[in-house]
């Protein structure tokens, strides 16, 4: 019941968030991750993908699926947004969790996470998963939302189409021109407001452009 939910709750938020000029793909995550739908804007053919998926079964290759999709984004332009439908757990990966979120940060990728660990067993806890997609949506500019039954999905999907309509973009000249492809670490806040909590991605790789002329404009998203 609750996968059937959590499928129905996807659909509602493709249908309500895919505008013509957005595209979206679907990854299905088992033994090893797959690209169900690639990108389009063809909200019914979204629609289709995610109602066929069966029941669970295999292994979860969780953090080579963000890696995968990460890659599968990086080189498009625009706002880029991925949003994992997961209980949090890995068991197979050959990507390491630190590697996953490096590439997300590559990409430029802004990485929500709906937990649905509550809502297929509220006894089971896994501390160190939850951990893990608090840091990996933190460090994105991201969120993590944990509805804790299945008719709490739908508001879920809802707040999240909320908060990619409701987000700023800004752009600057960094100063730092170092010619290496180091991590560089951005800190944000609302100088006229500092109680506020600022959402928003920790910093960002130079790519081999900026490494080889130095560092330009550079853009993040916040909330």
């Amino acid at each position: 019941a609750a996968r059937e939910f959590e499928k129905q709750a996807a659909v509602r938020f493709f249908q309500r968030v895919v505008r013509p000029i957005d595209r979206a793909a679907v990854y299905s995550i088992s033994t090893m991750p797959k690209l169900s739908q690639g990108l389009t804007n063809d909200v019914p053919r979204l629609v289709r993908t995610v109602e066929q998926f069966g029941a669970p079964e295999g292994a979860t290759a969780l953090f080579d699926a963000v890696a995968q999709a990460a890659d599968y984004m990086r080189p498009l332009t625009g706002r880029k947004v991925l949003v994992l439908v997961s209980d949090g757990t890995d068991t197979v990966s050959d990507t390491s969790f630190d590697e996953a979120v490096n590439r997300a940060l590559r990409a430029e990728c802004q990485v929500y996470v709906v937990q649905t660990r509550q809502v297929e067993d509220p006894n089971l806890h896994d501390t160190v998963s939850e951990q893990r997609m608090y840091r990996l949506t933190e460090q994105t500019g991201g969120a993590v939302y944990v509805p804790r039954a299945v008719e709490e999905l739908d508001a879920v999907f809802t707040q999240i189409s909320l908060d990619l309509s409701q987000q700023y973009l800004l752009s600057y000249y960094p100063q730092d021109e170092r010619k290496d492809k180091y991590f560089r670490f951005i800190s944000l806040r609302v100088k006229s407001r500092p109680a506020l909590r600022v959402r928003a991605r920790k910093g960002f790789y130079p790519d081999s452009a900026q490494a080889a002329q130095g560092a330009r404009d550079n853009s993040t998203q916040f909330t």
